[in-house]
């Protein structure tokens, strides 16, 4: 179960992976979605997981 789901525009991917790095050095586990849920899974089901799964949201 991750930690912390984080919401970001594509034009910000740069920051999110530095921003998910810094949280995996400090032991926290991130659920982001980096364009990889795929084309045959139901991708608003694989977003909902993530939230619900999640115990803080970031939203850059």
């Amino acid at each position: 179960m991750p930690d912390v789901f984080i919401s970001y525009s594509r034009k910000d991917k740069a920051f999110v992976q530095v921003l998910h790095q810094a949280l995996l050095e400090s032991h926290y586990d991130s659920w982001v979605d980096w364009e990889d849920i795929p084309l045959t899974a139901d991708w608003w089901e694989e977003i909902k997981a993530g939230i619900e799964s999640a115990d803080t949201f970031i939203f850059v």
